[in-house]
């Protein structure tokens, strides 16, 4: 199963701050990390030679088992969530702008659909299923944040990262996860733009599809005013 589980920590911006307009995308072990800090900033932190506490101040990256300092805990809130058992009962509604996706280009029936709408927009994910193909997208909403980082694990190992780019010129971030035996369990695309992070996890789908699928995909809904 694709099997992801992410963990942000953000500071948001001051009135006068710009947002986030280019982020770094870093494939590691078994996922990746998107982040708006320097290249020296992530591997301070890699390194240790930023505590998990300094990292919570600028915005970092620390992992599912980090120790949490206390302060941050204090801040826990218990997130909106609306929940649709439909991408069209989403889409019907329309409160939230995702890319348009066309479902006939991955050739399947879907027999599961749930889409999940955290604090009004700024966490989105649609998952699609059946028997043997998962489809899952998630977007995240960093505009309004002076700084951010975002990790995502999967179960397996990352392999095969490389990079696609649409006839827009807009390029995405691409890695296979592996199982022990070396084959493939799902692939992976991560793309940053205006802001906002777009994560994919194709399982079961085969690499035409799937870059199909990529090419095609709408992203103008990024360089819009709300």
């Amino acid at each position: 199963m694709y099997g992801c589980r992410s963990v942000s920590a953000v500071r948001r911006r001051d009135s006068g701050g710009k947002n986030i307009r280019e982020s770094i995308i870093r494939v590691n072990d078994n996922g990746f990390t998107i982040s708006s800090h320097t290249e020296k900033e992530l591997e301070d932190f890699q390194k240790g030679i930023l505590d998990p506490a300094s990292v919570l101040k600028i915005g970092g990256v620390s992992s599912i088992e980090d120790d949490v300092p206390e302060v941050a805990l204090a801040d826990a809130y218990e997130p909106e969530i609306e929940e649709y058992d439909s991408l069209k009962a989403f889409r019907e509604e329309g409160n939230v702008a995702v890319p348009e996706f066309d479902l006939s280009l991955l050739g399947q029936e879907f027999t599961g659909e749930r889409v999940d709408v955290v604090d009004g927009g700024t966490d989105v994910t649609i998952s699609l299923s059946n028997e043997n193909t998962v489809f899952f997208m998630h977007q995240m909403d960093h505009r309004g944040y002076e700084s951010y980082s975002s990790g995502i694990s999967y179960m397996g190992t990352s392999s095969n990262e490389r990079k696609l780019t649409n006839e827009s010129g807009l390029a995405y971030v691409m890695f296979d996860s592996v199982n022990e035996k070396g084959e493939t369990e799902s692939v992976h695309a991560a793309i940053s733009l205006e802001g906002r992070d777009l994560t994919i996890t194709f399982q079961g789908f085969d690499e035409e599809v799937i870059e199909a699928f990529l090419y095609a995909l709408d992203l103008t809904v990024y360089f819009q005013e709300d």
